[in-house]
């Protein structure tokens, strides 16, 4: 399965929030920039278009 992943983190003096806010924030910045895009990763409605062999 390559849609997610599995992080075995252990707490030392930072918070688990704020190490899981850098990774989330860094994977948009990197997702942004791979896809030629900006903003939130989640900024616009969900869209879905019929298709497929159901038409």
């Amino acid at each position: 399965m390559t849609n997610h992943v599995h992080l075995l983190v252990k707490e030392g003096k930072e918070d688990l929030g704020p190490i899981f806010k850098r990774i989330g924030a860094s994977y948009v910045y990197w997702y942004n920039w791979k896809c030629n895009r900006s903003g939130h990763l989640f900024q616009d409605r969900f869209k879905s278009e019929p298709g497929g062999s159901g038409e």
